[in-house]
């Protein structure tokens, strides 16, 4: 884990990746104790063959 302290005082935290129920309780972890923005990356590959490197979705919008 990083932390990274602003000018301001805010922080910004850094996690190693997790997987599986352990990147869920993190989230919940994260939430319970007060953030307001949250921003989560990664990457995944597809067995979709229209999909090309670099495509970016909403898992949520349900677009694919």
């Amino acid at each position: 884990m990083k932390v990274i302290t602003l000018s301001d005082g805010r922080k910004i935290w850094f996690f190693m990746p997790l997987f599986g129920e352990l990147a869920g309780d993190l989230m919940e972890a994260v939430l319970e104790h007060g953030a307001k923005n949250v921003l989560v990356t990664s990457a995944a590959g597809s067995i979709d063959p229209d999909l090309t490197l670099g495509t970016w979705f909403d898992p949520r919008a349900g677009d694919i």
